[in-house]
């Protein structure tokens, strides 16, 4: 059987620039811990949550523009939120990372809607990109060949088989023929 081979891509996404210091904003400190304190989420999730929030904080206020992680919350904007989750897939990410950075703004902004921070998300309506369909594997031709003839094969090896090994190995070809 030929050995199969997965490619995720030709060349990993750039890395996007992050603020690291987000989560010293106070809004991005409080999310955090209701995400550990209340929601029990998991050490992995929390820190890709606030990462993605990182990110797109560093998108709309660069670091070197805003060096104090103090950040206005309730200024972003539908196309701010659009501008950032087009510019993250344009560079290379897959669909499935875009979708997992619109799910973390999503539940932050959720939460500030939660607090009363702010009124409207400006992620509730947007929508990640599509998700690629892949054709299945499939045999080829001799791996076909190869388990139609299995049955009978293994009957044929056996020394003295019996009227229920000869049974099975008929039943068991002709359930794969019926495939």
């Amino acid at each position: 059987m030929p050995e199969l081979a997965v490619h995720f891509g030709e060349t990993p996404p750039d890395p996007r620039p992050n603020r690291a210091d987000a989560v010293r904003d106070d809004w991005v400190g409080r999310f955090k811990t209701h995400l550990e304190a209340e929601c029990n989420d998991s050490t992995h999730t929390v820190s890709a949550y606030i990462q993605d929030i990182g990110q797109f904080a560093e998108h709309l206020w660069p670091a070197a523009k805003f060096p104090e992680p103090r950040f206005d919350w309730r200024g972003v904007t539908r196309d701010d939120a659009r501008a950032f989750l087009a510019d993250y897939h344009k560079h290379g990410a897959e669909p499935a990372s875009t979708r997992r950075k619109l799910a973390s703004l999503r539940t932050f902004f959720k939460f500030l809607i939660e607090t009363d921070y702010i009124q409207k998300s400006p992620f509730a309506t947007l929508r990640g990109p599509k998700m690629g369909r892949h054709l299945p594997l499939v045999l080829s031709v001799q791996e076909v060949e190869r388990l139609l003839a299995a049955p009978m094969e293994a009957l044929r090896k056996k020394q003295h088989p019996s009227a229920e090994d000869t049974y099975t190995a008929l039943r068991d070809a002709a359930v794969f023929e019926s495939l």
